[in-house]
């Protein structure tokens, strides 16, 4: 049997060659894993987008400014037309946990309605 000199060019070559492919291997599967990731959070960035749309659409922004910043504004038939139309959008997006409106002319008013 031959015994393989581990101090000669030709086996030098070899290794090196061999660290080359697998670097380059699991460089470019980092690489499509970043992508596959970034192509994910793109896709779920643009459905957020269209149900976003879809609900501002839905909701009257009138009667939405109607509803008393207070407790007591949750017994408001307004509310409630609000709560029902959204209660609609978070059962055909069953991972909605959270639907919040909130108005930039006024920081500190937010309406929350948590479904």
């Amino acid at each position: 049997m031959k015994k393989i000199n581990l101090r000669s060019f030709k086996v030098k070559v070899t290794l090196v060659l061999i660290l080359c492919m697998l670097f380059s291997g699991a460089m470019s599967n980092l690489l499509i894993y970043k992508f596959a990731i970034d192509s994910q959070f793109n896709q779920l960035r643009d459905k957020l987008k269209v149900i976003a749309q879809t609900a501002a659409l839905m909701v009257d922004a009138d009667l939405l400014l109607q509803v008393p910043l207070n407790p007591e504004g949750i017994n408001t038939p307004q509310y409630k037309i609000i709560t029902q139309k959204l209660s609609k959008i978070r059962e055909v997006n069953p991972p909605i946990k959270y639907i919040y409106f909130d108005n930039p002319e006024l920081f500190e008013e937010v309406k929350d309605i948590w479904l």
